[in-house]
Order: C-alpha cells, then sequence, then structure tokens
C-alpha cells in the first residue's frame, strides 16, 4: 500500500514536471493565413494612410506572398516573395523578404500584418506603431 502510494506521488511530480509539446505551445492566430485577401487598410509610422493606390489583392501561400494578384484564380505574372516561418512555436512571426521581421494575426475573416526593419521595435502583437508598416485586410471567398 505504502509503495503504490509512493508510486503515485512520483507519478504526479514527474507529470508536472514533463514539458509541453510543442503542439500545445504553439500561438496561432486564430486561424489559417493561405488565402486571397483584399487590403483594406494601411498605417505607416504610427499614422493611417491611404492605400488606395496601392495593390489590393493580396495573396499568402504557405512561405509565399503574392502582393498585387490580378484576381483571386490568377496570380498573373507575379511571382512570390519569401514570408519565412522561423519558429514552429511561433508561425505568426515570419521573415518578409528574408530581411524584415513582421507578425500576421488572423481573427476569422480578417487579417493583420506588421513589419518593420528596425531591430529594435519589438513585435510581440500585430499592430500600428512607429517604425512599423501595418496592413489590415479582408478574406477574398
Amino acid at each position: 500500500m505504502r509503495l503504490t502510494f509512493l508510486s503515485l506521488i512520483f507519478l504526479a511530480v514527474a507529470a508536472e514536471a514533463a514539458p509541453i509539446p510543442k503542439s500545445l505551445k504553439r500561438q496561432k492566430s486564430g486561424g489559417n493565413p493561405n488565402g486571397v485577401w483584399e487590403l483594406t487598410k494601411f498605417n505607416s509610422n504610427g499614422q493611417p494612410a491611404n492605400h488606395e493606390g496601392m495593390a489590393k489583392l493580396w495573396e499568402i501561400d504557405g512561405e509565399l506572398f503574392y502582393i498585387g494578384i490580378t484576381s483571386p484564380d490568377d496570380r498573373g505574372q507575379i511571382s512570390g516573395s519569401t514570408f519565412k516561418i522561423t519558429n514552429a512555436d511561433d508561425p505568426d512571426f515570419r521573415l518578409y523578404l528574408e530581411l524584415y521581421r513582421s507578425r500576421l494575426k488572423v481573427s476569422g475573416d480578417e487579417l493583420s500584418w506588421v513589419y518593420t526593419s528596425d531591430k529594435t521595435v519589438e513585435l510581440a502583437e500585430c499592430e500600428p506603431g512607429p517604425n512599423r508598416f501595418y496592413y489590415e485586410f479582408k478574406r477574398v471567398k
């Protein structure tokens, strides 16, 4: 009886100290960013900016980012820019063009994306601010 009780205590302590599986630790933005998106808002350096002259349709396809596609079914002659996931535990943080740190967030049919070239800017959240380019999109169905 005493040995059984000690075994249960040992198992409880071991279970509490066990590492959390990576699949449970992953921070996900709330949805899949792959698909075609329509630009609805742009913010530069913490200030709202006009997005009317910018490319309307953008597409994310894994680690490729297509800006200014011709339609949801046609990328035209546009080649994808790199949009590399650098940490499997944080797939929403990506290197854009292998140079700019960026973060995205999907919430239902809305996507937010921010990037910066300033290495001192913290990108823990996907939000507008100084030294950042911030975009909002709605999913094209």
